[in-house]
């Protein structure tokens, strides 16, 4: 999820244990409960009451890879690529077959852990929506009927997002830890991690707590056992932007009583990026997410727009950095959390776009006496949403200034309008070819084209686009005008898969995005990016907001795969704020045969994920 103020939620680690090692795909499109729609033979499972699940048979149409954008940076010397090991029969669909779930009341419920029977659903807050309702603690060893049993960290004015629960062992403590980011919702109280012993989870027990300063809090987190030392690794976004530590924190917490930090780490100090830049139309540059490794000595950072940071912990006092992937400087980043899979070799990684709003980034197609052309460009905040207007397919023409009391050299009405950079502000521009009819505005950027936040709201879309582009079309135009598409393409983001066998040349192989997350406009209410990935064996479990859970053969890590959906019926928001009331599926845990899910506004869901063979 966005972190608020700029974006934000959480990921989570598990271990699933189905004998579900490699499966196929069929192209699912699934819509929120009870509706089903498909492009292939489908088997749906009875669900009466509790949402859609959908079991797919294997299509054997490839799917088309996304070519690789990357760059390494100082990397340690490569990785030799695990030998493939031979391929398990292939199951030819899963059945997800909700078990039980629970409603969890006041709402904004955030990321969830099970572990010995118990799950844990952390809680959302931001501003004056901060319920602060702690860790929720869960019995779920009959999973047809879990039961709330109390609670942890309900500590008043911040929030709870995340949370880890690992069985530890120290010489000062042995047992089940549980860590909870805690994140200031407003300008009071103090962010950092809270640390409880759950090892009798009807009786947990508050053991420390460690404050992270001037930022907001812990947002993300993980635990990690390095022989008889545990380490909480932490992420604590605009750590560094406020002249305070690194983001990303490693803390000692082999006696939780006593947490000590034994090292900061940031991109700015480490490797000299600026804060203030960033990719796509949305600039932000922080550290999201940590997580550990299946080897203890590695982190992965889900370091937003400066993609992933790869880090070295062997020695936790001095963090090591191994490699990164960077994007493309029209991609959107946003990168939001990661998980391994094949052993190490692939990284699956989750881009959160759209959550709090629709997606900015866009591109136009204007044909030209050249052929068609393709313009990369970024929607304003303060304009009308092209998801109001829909696609427009209309005429472009460059009209001049565009600014009040200069001359238009068209007549916009009922076209979209090219602007020069004019001495007024794009608000006055906007409201200008506004009252001229014109249906929509595409304005030269005097930079990089960013989701421009100024101005009041307008009756139109406005989109900025980059000057040389601008100067290509006004060329193309002359005095005449040229058929538009506005937008050819606008998208939620989704899944990237990355061969990281070589930390000095990550390559992306694959992406993989549901059906709804690409659809213009979004097919309802609701956010259609993906959130958490999870992994074992040859299966991608994907925590996806409004889409629910997608389970995504990854067996092949170049073309992933969907082989099964399971969306929960939407629910309203009790608190009625910042969230719809429809579906959004927050956090995925797998234990087993089965699958926890969190939504944000319904509560826990228990889904059993089973493959069916032929």
């Amino acid at each position: 999820m966005r972190f608020v103020g700029h974006r934000a939620i959480g990921r989570r680690v598990a271990a699933l244990l189905l004998p579900l090692a490699v499966l196929g795909l069929a192209a699912c499109d699934q819509k929120k409960a009870p509706a089903v729609r498909t492009a292939s033979p489908l088997a749906v499972v009875a669900t009466p009451g509790a949402g859609t699940a959908v079991n797919v048979e294997v299509s054997p149409a490839p799917r088309e890879v996304t070519p690789a954008v990357s760059e390494a940076v100082s990397a340690s010397p490569p990785v030799t690529p695990p030998s493939s090991p031979t391929p398990a029969p292939r199951p030819l669909s899963v059945s997800l077959t909700p078990v039980g779930e629970l409603s969890l009341g006041r709402g904004f419920n955030a990321d969830l852990w099970e572990l010995n029977g118990f799950a844990y659903v952390g809680t959302y807050g931001s501003g004056s929506s901060c319920p602060a309702t702690g860790v929720r603690i869960i019995d779920v060893r009959d999973p047809a009927s879990p039961r709330l049993t109390g609670s942890v960290a309900a500590i008043s004015g911040t929030s709870q997002e995340d949370v880890v629960v690992r069985h530890v062992s120290t010489a000062s403590f042995s047992g089940d830890l549980l860590a909870t980011g805690i994140q200031r919702c407003d300008k009071a109280g103090q962010g950092g991690v809270s640390l409880y012993d759950v090892t009798d989870p009807l009786a947990p027990v508050q053991l420390g707590f460690f404050a992270t300063g001037a930022a907001r809090g812990v947002h993300e987190l993980d635990l990690v056992q390095q022989g008889n030392r545990v380490l909480a690794l932490l992420a604590v976004p605009f750590s560094e932007s406020y002249g305070s530590d690194g983001d990303f924190r490693i803390v000692d917490v082999s006696d939780p009583r006593r947490p000590a930090q034994l090292a900061a780490w940031g991109v700015h100090e480490a490797l000299g990026l600026d804060l203030r830049g960033g990719i796509g139309c949305n600039h932000a540059i922080f550290d999201h997410s940590a997580r550990a490794s299946a080897d203890p000595n590695r982190v992965y950072l889900s370091y937003w727009d400066a993609g992933v940071i790869v880090l070295d912990i062997s020695d936790p006092t001095a963090p090591r950095l191994l490699g990164r992937i960077e994007y493309g400087p029209d991609d959107e980043g946003e990168t939001h959390s990661v998980a391994e899979a094949g052993n190490g070799r692939y990284l699956l990684v989750a881009d959160e776009d759209g959550v709090f709003q629709t997606p900015s980034e866009l591109h136009f197609q204007v044909q030209t006496p050249a052929g068609p052309t393709q313009v990369y460009g970024c929607e304003a905040l303060f304009s009308k949403p092209l998801t109001a207007t829909g696609v427009l397919d209309t005429e472009l023409v460059a009209v001049g200034s565009g600014c009040p009391n200069k001359s238009l050299l068209a007549n916009p009405k009922g076209r979209v309008a090219l602007v020069d950079a004019g001495s007024c502000s794009l608000e006055e521009q906007a409201n200008r070819l506004s009252a001229a009819g014109a249906t929509a505005l595409i304005a030269p950027s005097t930079g990089e084209p960013i989701a421009e936040p100024g101005g009041k709201d307008v009756a139109i879309a406005v989109v900025t686009i980059r000057e040389a582009d601008a100067a290509k079309l006004r060329s193309a135009l002359g005095a005449g005008s040229l058929p538009l598409t506005l937008p050819s393409e606008k998208h939620s983001s989704g899944l990237r898969i990355w061969d990281i066998s070589d930390l000095a040349a990550p390559k992306q192989i694959a992406v993989y995005q549901t059906p709804d997350s690409t659809a213009f406009p979004p097919p309802g209410e609701g956010a259609y990016t993906i959130h958490n990935p999870e992994v074992q064996g040859g299966l991608a479990f994907l925590s996806w907001y409004s889409d629910g859970l997608r389970v995504v053969d990854i067996s092949n890590p170049a073309a992933p795969r969907e082989v099964a959906s399971y969306v929960p019926n939407a629910a309203a928001n009790a608190r009625g704020a910042v969230f719809p009331d429809t579906t959004l599926v927050w956090g995925v845990h797998l234990d087993g045969d089965l699958v926890f899910l969190s939504d944000i506004n319904s509560g826990l869901h228990i889904v059993r994920a089973l493959p069916l063979l032929r």
